[in-house]
């Protein structure tokens, strides 16, 4: 929901909210019978009440509008599994091994010292495209351009060898580059 739309919900919840507590004190009888059929005879005869009538009838359209729209965003970066199909059938994978691949094979080029990866994925008539945005930390060693073309062409390689994806739209963005030694884990066997 936008930032338009959560102030039109913000109007019409504290129009509701106010109309709501003069019946409540209307009908227990704390504001006087002729004193608020008095102010209402008065506000319906004023043009001010017109306008702020069309106006609330104008914000509860729009949200009404909104309630049905279905212009929404059709991203998934999580919790959704993509459908490769091969000869034999179809194949649900989890966005987070997609992610999970990605960093591995990010991970093993020589001068990335950290990586993060996002995994987007828009559900289109065909199916579902995916796109990755890769966010890097990478060594003062190695030249950016020549390094960011390495990672994205490993990683559209490693895609579309392991899962038949091609033509995925891949973003590099640089976050810090170090001086320090890369980190080295040891494995235990």
């Amino acid at each position: 929901m936008g930032f338009v739309n959560r102030f039109f919900l913000l109007i019409g919840t504290l129009v509701l909210f106010l109309v709501s507590a003069a019946v409540l004190t209307c009908s227990l009888g704390i504001v006087p019978e002729r004193l608020w059929l008095n102010e209402i005879r008065f506000a319906l005869r004023q043009q001010e009440t017109v306008i702020a009538s069309l106006v609330l009838f104008c914000v509860a359209f729009r949200l009404l509008a909104c309630t049905f729209s279905r212009s929404g965003s059709r991203e998934t970066t999580h919790g959704e599994f993509l459908a490769v199909t091969g000869s034999m059938g179809s194949v649900g994978v989890a966005m987070d091994a997609i992610r999970d691949l990605v960093n591995r094979t990010v991970g093993l080029i020589g001068g990335v010292r950290d990586t993060k990866s996002h995994i987007t994925m828009q559900k289109v008539k065909d199916g579902a495209a995916i796109s990755v945005s890769l966010r890097l930390i990478i060594g003062q060693e190695k030249n950016v351009a020549a390094l960011s073309e390495t990672v994205s062409a490993r990683v559209r390689e490693q895609l579309a060898q392991t899962l038949g994806l091609t033509d995925v739209p891949i973003y590099v963005k640089i976050v810090g580059i170090t001086d320090a030694a890369p980190i080295r884990k040891h494995r235990v066997v």
